[in-house]
């Protein structure tokens, strides 16, 4: 019987140093939902980004949605965007203020 092969899982960085300041609990909400809405999905917090690892499946546009799902139920669609962080670094997305 053959053993079954070891999946690797993918890493996104959400950066979340915007809303750290004036809406700390809205970041723990965020990785609740993430957690719950994302299979097989692993969250943890490291200062002001937020580690999401998934399966290689699930591709950076859901993660993306996901973000974006919560910010606009949780009220805040006025005042954060999601946008992808800047190449070179490691692959996932800042939110930022709009104002």
């Amino acid at each position: 019987m053959a053993r079954k092969k070891k999946v690797e899982l993918a890493l996104f960085h959400l950066d979340v140093s915007k809303i750290s300041g004036m809406k700390e609990k809205h970041i723990e909400q965020l990785m609740q939902y993430l957690e719950e809405s994302i299979a097989e999905s692993k969250i943890s917090k490291d200062g002001s980004t937020v580690k999401i690892e998934v399966l290689p499946t699930v591709s950076k546009k859901v993660i993306k949605l996901r973000v974006k799902k919560y910010i606009y139920q949780a009220g805040l669609k006025d005042e954060f965007k999601v946008v992808a962080l800047p190449k070179g670094d490691v692959p996932g997305f800042q939110i930022l203020s709009l104002e």
